[in-house]
């Protein structure tokens, strides 16, 4: 898989080098995937224990993804994309013991991630990649000693969750991932010894898991969260 992947990132750097006589709109989506190109051969190599090589990867697509993101603020493809390879590269820098510089950069692709919510609040997507990334970044700032930090980023990726949850109350699906995010903050609220603040956590992650199997009362889906619920408040 590498040396195709070498191949056609080979033949792709050529396409973006000799571009002249491409349309400007050409120009711009062979710029655009050379940079996603770059970014999956960095998820290529840090899976195959390159993470070196994988990092050069990375930085090759952010630098031609800023490029884009600079001359083309109003394209948000552009951004989204700088945003998956700064959190690409965190994932790398974590793994391979950085976790300061993972976190660092982690912070880089929030700031895009919440741009692109303000600026598109109905691309659930966005939504989605924002929650992930103030998850982690949660738990890598309580890595780092600072759980106080930590414990808020969590919580900040709750109230997405949350917003997501009012905004499509019809669909069960929402309510689930809901309970589920209030599951994990009571995870890192035992962690961090706030036992009755868990206890509450996982108490509303238990009744809007409950709503939802009532909801769906043949799905099967639900029904291993709402057991783990009631695990964790048994476990305290």
């Amino acid at each position: 898989a590498e040396v195709e992947y070498r191949k056609a990132i080979d033949i792709s750097q050529r396409l973006t080098n000799e571009s002249s006589d491409l349309s400007p709109l050409h120009q711009l989506m062979s710029r655009q995937f050379l940079g996603i190109q770059r970014t999956s051969f960095g998820n290529l190599l840090a899976a195959i224990n390159k993470p070196v090589e994988a990092e050069a990867q990375y930085g090759i697509a952010i630098d031609i993804q800023r490029e884009l993101v600079d001359s083309h603020p109003q394209v948000t493809v552009f951004a989204h994309n700088l945003a998956a390879s700064y959190v690409s590269l965190s994932e790398t820098l974590a793994g391979n013991g950085k976790p300061a510089e993972a976190l660092k950069v982690r912070k880089l692709a929030k700031a895009i991630q919440q741009k692109l919510v303000d600026t598109e609040p109905s691309v659930t997507a966005y939504q989605e990649h924002l929650f992930n990334n103030l998850y982690y970044i949660g738990h890598l700032l309580k890595q780092a000693g600072k759980h106080d930090e930590g414990l808020a980023s969590i919580g900040a990726s709750l109230t997405i969750r949350k917003r997501m949850a009012d905004k499509y109350n019809d669909k069960p699906k929402f309510h689930s991932l809901l309970a589920a995010a209030y599951n994990d903050f009571g995870n890192a609220l035992q962690r961090a010894g706030k036992l009755d603040e868990s206890i509450d956590a996982y108490e509303t992650a238990l009744a809007i898991q409950r709503k939802v199997v009532d909801a769906l009362p043949t799905a099967l889906e639900p029904l291993p969260y709402l057991a783990a619920h009631h695990m964790n408040i048994g476990s305290i």
